[in-house]
């Protein structure tokens, strides 16, 4: 059948009835992806020199296409191209993208590496530490095909994935035809364990000197390991971690009208006490070496939620943290808008929120929330604090020879964050800010401090 990739929308129609055929047959055979107007990544070249002429005959009865183009020339040149690395009496050969149908059955057509960058393994002198990728999955291969192609184009070369299937269906297939020339490792649970209990299982099996977690559904950018391990390379820190861009479908990510919204909300500079009370640093998003391992034993097994959390709190206690200013990645979420409807489909959010705080407890002292709230608070002062500032400049102090006054919204300067889609910083952090006040204030009273000023921190 032909490729996805074809120009013509005809093709990639037939591709994808095909495809779809495919998906309702319960028979396994292979599917041979031929190419006409765009090149694949081949592996299975056939030699056609002995029917050369009989396809040359074919090509031409098709006048009226030929008359737009000459796909004559152009086939021929494909298949002289392709019968380089054949014997010399090979002088011409077709080139065809092969794969299992139950592969095309777990992760369409889309996600097959038709276009693929081979690594090149680095010398010695030349590679950096290895770095492992952890991936926790469970029955979303298509969602796993799109967060391994996202380390297979990493501009860092030294890599492994370390894949844990939590009680899935069997994905071996789909790692190791995606995988490239990456190493892997592929761990199978027998059934589902948890996220906490995969994410140690990555860490048991994991070589590498610095550990990063992908969730299958999440995606990293290609400069993500490489920003992030330059910075931890360079300096003493063990830890360092990025910004990242949450991401809202209303169908597959391949198709990019499907992409609906889009928010910058995950970019603070690291805070341990801030991280006592607020998420702020995403599972993907950090890097840290393995020697941090001695000193907090793995994750909680113990929570269905929030074992990243815990984790990076009980990290907080003993190292600082990294914050490099550079978005490296996308937070996927898929048919909700908001993170916390997301995460409520799924679990018992408040429950394991409760939980997570309860156990937190001997570390939220009077002086760790003093020190939360005015850093939260100056942060949510500083952006209106500079927009008045470029209103004033722009705005409201014009020479008595300027030209009248225009609309706000056509003269301010763009404010950091402001896209389609994205709350202002100040309303973003006010808003958060007050259901964390709200729990905060609740943690007080069950300590029997009834009798707090609420304008100001408890001391």
């Amino acid at each position: 059948m032909p490729s996805p990739l074809e120009f013509h929308p005809d093709h990639r129609a037939a591709c994808f009835l095909l495809c779809d055929a495919v998906s309702g047959i319960d028979v396994h055979f292979q599917v041979a992806f031929y190419e006409l107007g765009q090149p694949v990544c081949a592996n299975t070249l056939v030699d056609i020199t002995p029917v050369l002429d009989r396809k040359n005959c074919a090509i031409s009865c098709y006048q009226s296409q030929l008359n737009e183009q000459p796909y004559g020339d152009i086939v021929m040149g494909l298949n002289r191209y392709r019968s380089m690395t054949l014997p010399e009496d090979v002088t011409h050969a077709e080139g065809f993208s092969q794969w299992p149908s139950d592969l095309i059955q777990k992760i369409g057509p889309l996600s097959i590496p038709f276009h693929q960058i081979h690594r090149l393994a680095p010398d010695s002198e030349e590679s950096g530490p290895l770095v492992s990728i952890i991936i926790r999955t469970k029955d979303r291969p298509n969602l796993l095909a799109n967060a391994m192609r996202s380390i297979t184009t990493q501009t860092y070369a030294n890599l492994e994935m370390v894949v844990i299937n939590d009680g899935g269906k069997d994905v071996q297939d789909v790692v190791q035809s995606l995988s490239g020339d990456m190493p892997f490792q592929y761990v199978d649970h027998a059934t589902c364990r948890g996220r906490a209990l995969a994410a140690n299982s990555g860490l048991k099996a994991a070589r590498g000197k610095y550990c990063n977690f992908l969730d299958d559904d999440d995606v990293f950018y290609p400069d993500h390991v490489m920003c992030l391990i330059n910075r931890l390379e360079m300096g003493q820190e063990k830890v360092a971690y990025s910004n990242v861009l949450n991401v809202f479908f209303k169908g597959p990510p391949e198709n990019p009208q499907n992409r609906e919204k889009e928010e910058l909300v995950f970019n603070f500079d690291f805070d341990p006490d801030r991280l006592l009370f607020e998420n702020y640093i995403p599972i993907m998003s950090v890097l840290f070496s393995r020697e941090t391992l001695a000193s907090v034993k793995g994750f909680s097994e113990d929570l269905t939620l929030f074992e990243d959390w815990d984790f990076w709190m009980r990290l907080s206690r003993h190292f600082s943290f990294r914050h490099v200013d550079r978005t490296t990645a996308e937070y996927r979420f898929y048919g909700t808008s908001g993170m916390a409807a997301a995460h409520r489909v799924k679990y018992h959010y408040d429950q394991a929120l409760a939980t997570l705080f309860d156990r937190t407890r001997p570390l939220m002292d009077g002086r760790a929330w003093a020190a939360f709230r005015r850093n939260a608070e100056t942060q949510s002062e500083q952006p209106e604090i500079e927009r008045d500032r470029h209103h004033c400049e722009n705005n409201i102090c014009p020479s008595p020879k300027a030209a009248p006054l225009v609309s706000d919204a056509v003269v301010r300067p763009p404010q950091p964050m402001e896209t389609q889609g994205m709350e202002k910083p100040a309303v973003r952090i006010r808003r958060k800010m007050g259901g964390l006040f709200s729990k905060a204030r609740g943690f007080w009273r069950q300590r029997g401090e009834k009798g707090v000023d609420r304008s100001k921190p408890p001391c």
